[in-house]
């Protein structure tokens, strides 16, 4: 008997604009995407296969077989490539060798080009890493002066010194941006950049021939974007060991981007000289002086709108700060960052106008006084950060006389024992400085609060937690981790999946001894916070305790913990698999007769940093864990981040 044919039953559907479907398709070009958009219907099969742009993203990763790269290759016709390859070089197979060789042999297609050995950096083979070579295989047409004809932009990223013999030569008249991290230009009087004029981005790490660089940085003419990063610290930056640098100007610079070990004033200084369309100014290095600096004459900032200056050691080596401040008070500052630097009074009047946006002040000596007088002057400030500063007088504002800051939308107040061994311990450090701070803060407008070694007290905490809960009816994640009778929360906005939102706004971080107190306002129908948490993420330490508030305070209100859908142990590195056991069993053994309530938990995750020890919980434990939480939903998921879980 014949087999019967499906009825050829007409769909009630109308095909899509081939535009339209390109322009949809086109957001994500990586090829498994492509091929299962392909699957769906054969009218996206014809677009998929028969439009040669979507297959100009070329990405090759140590799986990507040398097929997949020739199939692409071929339907992307002869039109130019966007290439990333990310390979590790201790790992390389014959194939994936093979790979690397046709994916380079495209050079003249190629116009954008990321190569990347340290994405997949592996830091249990860290000592071998540093001393393998880059295979031929990704380095040929990249250093025998081949001429790539649609490179605009070049990043090629490696340890330093692991690209072996291998130096960067070519020939790219188009090339706009260029990346260098730990692998070096080969002569950079060579060709490649003389025929490199339209060069308007250069970010460089981990150099060897800086001399050379700054010999050629007039080869550069349109360059508007610089940025050296030395982060290990093998020479030094503006040293006078530059015999050939001579005065030039950089016409066209707007942004230099610094963070060196160690850089000369003197030669720092000359080279600001040669910039001054600079209006993005970031540095960081211990500045060292020696002798009498003298500032050229012709030091101009009056475009500069961003600096940021981080000195590093003890900043008595140099008053590069003193220096430049001439220059700066001709400036259009309107975003200032400054770490472990001493500002004098005449300094903060001068720097701190009411044109800025933001301030952001750290390790820093100054007279709180002057310091307070001059930042309630800056009505359109947006961002203030004040991070372990140190009076240097006994003068304070009082909280009565300080004038808030309506503008203001983002404020951080930290004196935590500082990193900087110059700075001195105790109240000095700022204590007395935040009261006053406080009164700067236009709650409730105000949206993110960061305040670090200041036990809050009730008198703080209730106005910053009430404002939350008037704010709107938002998701929100809380973060809590408990050292004795010590709590550290940290309160911002959730997804509806019940995750954290790092790009929240709403953020509410701070530290208290009055731990029960805090979470029973949590609770409380004036603030709103229970009832909208999305994400509890608990740090093992004091969970048993936490976990038991978190009981008793859900079933007093009316609807519990009703939004939550996830549940985080968070297991820092220095708790051992002992401690997270008995935690988990404490926790266990004091909820199970009072259930936590929480209608919509739908999973629970334990997470471990990967830089730990092992981590072993046992299945029945995580188990009768979720069990102390009472859900309607009958299968919540536990899943675990570098955990074992074992039956």
């Amino acid at each position: 008997m014949a087999t019967p044919r499906l009825s050829a039953r007409p769909y009630n559907a109308t095909a899509l604009p081939c535009e339209l479907l390109l322009d949809v398709f086109a957001r994500d070009k990586d090829p498994p995407v492509l091929m299962t958009l392909a699957l769906v219907c054969h009218q996206w099969k014809d677009v998929v296969y028969n439009q040669r742009s979507l297959w100009t993203q070329v990405a090759i990763q140590p799986s990507t077989t040398l097929r997949q790269l020739r199939a692409q290759l071929t339907r992307s016709g002869d039109l130019e490539l966007d290439v990333e390859i990310i390979f590790v070089p201790w790992d390389l197979s014959e194939e994936s060798r093979q790979v690397l060789s046709v994916a380079m042999d495209q050079y003249e297609r190629i116009r954008c080009l990321n190569v990347d050995s340290l994405r997949l950096h592996d830091e249990d083979v860290d000592d071998m890493f540093g001393f393998l070579d880059w295979p031929e295989d990704a380095t040929e047409h990249l250093s025998d002066f081949s001429y790539w004809p649609c490179l605009r932009t070049l990043e090629l990223v490696a340890d330093k010194f692991d690209v072996g013999d291998f130096s960067l030569y070519i020939v790219a008249p188009d090339l706009s941006e260029l990346y260098l991290a730990g692998v070096p230009a080969m002569g950079w009087y060579g060709a490649f950049f003389a025929l490199a004029a339209d060069v308007r981005t250069l970010k460089l790490k981990n150099q060897i021939d800086l001399v050379g660089f700054f010999q050629s940085l007039r080869l550069f003419p349109s360059l508007q974007h610089l940025s050296l990063d030395d982060e290990d610290g093998a020479r030094v930056l503006f040293s006078q060991e530059l015999p050939g640098f001579r005065p030039f100007v950089l016409v066209n610079l707007v942004s230099f981007h610094f963070n060196w070990l160690d850089a000369d004033v003197g030669m720092f200084l000359k080279f600001l000289a040669c910039c001054p369309a600079l209006v993005d100014l970031s540095a960081s290095a211990v500045f060292k002086q020696h002798g009498q600096v003298d500032v050229p004459q012709s030091l101009q900032l009056r475009l500069l709108t961003k600096f940021f200056l981080r000195m590093g050691g003890r900043n008595t080596e140099s008053n590069l700060l003193e220096l430049l401040l001439p220059a700066l008070q001709t400036a259009r500052l309107q975003h200032i960052t400054l770490w472990s630097a001493t500002l004098e009074p005449t300094d903060i009047s001068s720097l701190i106008t009411p044109n800025l946006l933001s301030l952001e002040l750290g390790n820093l000596r100054c007279d709180m006084l002057a310091l307070l007088q001059a930042i309630q002057r800056c009505h359109r400030l947006v961002d203030l950060w004040l991070h372990n500063l140190y009076n240097t007088s006994t003068n304070i504002l009082a909280p009565e006389d300080t004038v808030t800051l309506l503008a203001l939308r983002k404020a951080s107040f930290d004196v935590s024992p500082p990193d900087s061994p110059t700075l001195p311990l105790g109240a000095s450090r700022g204590v007395a400085l935040f009261p006053a701070f406080w009164a700067l803060m236009p709650l409730p407008d105000i949206t993110s609060v960061t305040i670090e070694g200041i036990d809050l007290s009730m008198d703080y905490l209730m106005p910053m937690l009430r404002e939350v809960g008037s704010r709107s009816d938002d998701l929100l994640s809380l973060e809590v981790e408990l050292v004795e009778d010590y709590a550290f929360f940290t309160l911002c906005s959730a997804t509806a999946a019940g995750a954290r939102d790092y790009d929240s706004d709403i953020i509410r971080k701070f530290e208290t001894n009055a731990f029960l107190e805090s979470l029973a306002l949590m609770n409380h129908e004036s603030t709103n916070i229970f009832s909208r948490l999305a994400s509890l993420t608990v740090a093992i330490g004091g969970a048993a305790v936490l976990f038991l508030c978190f009981a008793l305070l859900s079933n007093r209100s009316a609807g519990g913990l009703a939004s939550l859908r996830c549940v985080t142990i968070w297991i820092p590195a220095n708790v051992t698999n002992e401690a997270v056991v008995a935690s988990l069993d404490a926790t266990v053994r004091a909820c199970t007769s009072r259930p936590i309530r929480c209608q919509h938990l739908n999973r629970v995750f334990f997470e471990h940093t990967k830089y730990g020890p092992d981590m072993v919980i046992p299945k029945q434990l995580a188990d009768a864990f979720v069990a102390c939480f009472k859900s309607d939903i009958q299968h919540v998921s536990i899943e675990s981040g570098c955990v074992d879980l074992i039956a």
